[in-house]
């Protein structure tokens, strides 16, 4: 076995239907492991569920087991870790030792589960998405397909084994390659350095093309001054400069306030004013309501309604008859022009102070020889400008020359392994492991251009030979795994291969073939009828089932319920927590 493979084995499943009550552990030997028993006997419902607990689907499960909602949980080892992967109702969890609560759940398989997987399993093969650059880790279909036959599809044509594997193109030869070694762990990190590159360096050239489109636009609207001067000859001119339009901003802001003030107190006296002159034409008629009104703390308006303080409540009632009230009508329109005169010289000093700025202005275009100083301080802030814009556009302009030379030496090493010598050894290895496994299963008049490739389609040979011929690729495929492969090798799980109405020659010989030919190191679950006489080897167990749709059983239900159950229990609450997190 290849030591850059990862080897996963199985140590037991556990299945339970909490609905019908029923359930069974199968203990499985780390080598080799026969399942026997009739049909309809549940032995292909225990082989299904096992890649089906790692979330790759077989086409066909029976409606009888799909109504009973089973849960399985197999225990496996990779890497010297012990774990637990759980699946019931669609969530997936994954459990560290003998632990009741997951250290990883989810509903998703391509999205969650995929990435898990292969992560835990030294599987860098990915699949192009549907967006540009977007790369997929392998669901678990395609990273244990070359390891299950289905009894359904497995028999009929190869790479069948598992559903949904049309959602990415050209699977069949993604899959073969990658697990067989011509395009190895390496070549999909290749790819994944070369597309991350490539997406990086679409960002870096997106951000040179917007700061030289908005150069470009300062160009046109901030026009160069060209000239070349110490900024020390302009250095006691910026000084007062400075100096000044502070104190422009202090004065034009006191000037402000005080004007504020002035016409704040205007309006006071104008409504002052219209009160007294009212109150001359109606002080006979209203001489007793002005008196009640006017010994309250405070006075309405008869005419306006605004109310006034009791200081004006004094010096009205002092003017109670006529000739009071027409001097201090005369004392009002006095101090109102004062206030006017007052404004007057206050909006005149305001004009003081806009000529103060066209001074400055001025200033401003005072020369040196002919440098305006105006032009020095706009020249000085668009040279800080495009400084800024020159250096980013530098880094940038680096970083998408290093960004392409990655891309440039991450497509010629990924292109080596298109025409490498050591791709044509793993096809020639292939290839003879394929026409030594046709002459041992009697597999006649196969035209070696059929299976010439190793992603071939096997489907060409009808009646028994069909069958034979398909088990030839699966192993030859299996041993060049073994061979070259640097993803994973995952127990080989093989259902019911008397398929086509083999003769007992043919099928003792499959068997055989399956038990003497299986690839050192690795774990093999067969489940057949029977041995048909074929002796069975020391490090392999036996594993029987021995009434009609009697997978599970109700006997065993009573030991496996708390455990399972616990389980998941955990693994939905874990779920609805992450959610509502």
């Amino acid at each position: 076995m290849n030591p850059a493979l990862t080897q996963l084995r199985f140590q037991e499943v556990t299945l339970a239907s909490f609905k019908e009550r029923r359930a069974r552990r199968v203990t499985l030997h780390p080598r080799r492991n026969l399942v026997i028993s009739p049909n309809s006997h549940g032995k292909s419902a225990l082989l299904k569920s096992i890649y089906r607990t790692f979330g790759a689907i077989p086409p066909k499960l029976s409606d009888r087991w799909k109504e009973a909602h089973v849960a399985s949980l197999v225990r496996f080892e990779v890497g010297g870790r012990a774990l637990g992967m759980l699946h019931h109702q669609g969530t997936y969890a994954v459990f560290e030792g003998g632990s009741e609560e997951p250290m990883f759940v989810t509903r998703h398989v391509t999205a969650e589960l995929a990435p898990f997987l292969t992560e835990l399993l030294g599987v860098r093969l990915t699949f192009v998405g549907r967006g540009a650059g977007d790369e997929v880790p392998a669901p678990p279909a395609y990273t244990f397909l070359p390891f299950y036959v289905d009894q359904d599809f497995g028999w009929v044509g190869n790479w069948r084994s598992f559903e949904r594997l049309n959602q990415f193109q050209g699977y069949r030869r993604d899959v073969a390659e990658y697990h067989a070694g011509i395009r190895p762990n390496e070549f999909y990190q290749l790819r994944h350095g070369r597309e991350t590159a490539k997406r990086q360096l679409a960002g870096v050239n997106g951000e040179l093309r917007a700061l030289r489109s908005t150069r470009e636009r300062l160009d046109a609207r901030v026009p160069r001054v060209s000239f070349s001067i110490a900024i020390d000859a302009f250095e006691g001119d910026v000084e007062q400069l400075l100096a000044q339009c502070e104190q422009l901003a202090a004065s034009e802001e006191e000037y402000r306030q005080k004007m504020r003030e002035l016409r704040n107190l205007a309006i006071h006296r104008r409504q002052e004013l219209q009160v007294a002159r009212v109150a001359i034409d109606d002080v006979a008629a209203d001489f007793t309501y002005a008196s009640e009104v006017l010994t309250d703390e405070h006075i309405d308006c008869p005419v306006c309604g605004a109310t006034y303080p009791n200081t004006f409540v004094e010096r009205f009632e002092i003017a109670r008859d006529e000739d009071r009230c027409r001097e201090l009508v005369l004392a009002i329109e006095s101090e109102l022009s004062a206030l006017q005169q007052e404004i007057q010289a206050l909006q005149e000093s305001l004009a003081g102070v806009a000529a103060q700025r066209t001074a400055l202005e001025r200033f401003l275009d005072r020369r040196q020889g002919d440098v305006r100083l105006k032009d020095l301080l706009t020249s000085m802030g668009r040279e800080q400008v495009e400084r800024a814009f020159n250096d980013e556009i530098n880094v940038l302009t680096t970083d998408a020359l290093r960004l392409d030379q990655e891309v440039q030496r991450a497509e010629k090493r990924i292109a080596k392994f298109g025409k490498s010598a050591r791709r044509q050894e793993i096809l020639d290895y292939y290839r003879d492991r394929m026409r030594a496994n046709l002459a041992e299963l009697d597999v006649q008049s196969f035209n070696p251009d059929a299976y010439a490739r190793i992603d071939a389609n096997i489907n060409q040979l009808s009646g028994s030979f069909g069958p034979r011929a398909l088990l030839a690729y699966y192993y030859a495929v299996l041993h060049t795994i073994a061979e070259y492969g640097t993803g994973v090798f995952a127990p080989i799980v093989i259902d019911s291969p008397n398929q086509q109405g083999q003769d007992k020659g043919n099928i003792q010989r499959m068997i055989e073939f399956i038990i003497s030919q299986q690839p050192a190191e690795s774990q093999l679950i067969l489940g057949t009828e029977s041995l048909q006489g074929i002796p069975t080897h020391e490090d392999t167990a036996i594993i029987s089932f021995d009434r009609k749709f009697g997978a599970l059983r109700e006997e065993e239900y009573a030991a496996i319920e708390p455990e399972l159950w616990t389980r998941v229990r955990n693994s939905f609450r874990m779920k609805a927590s992450n959610a509502n997190g």
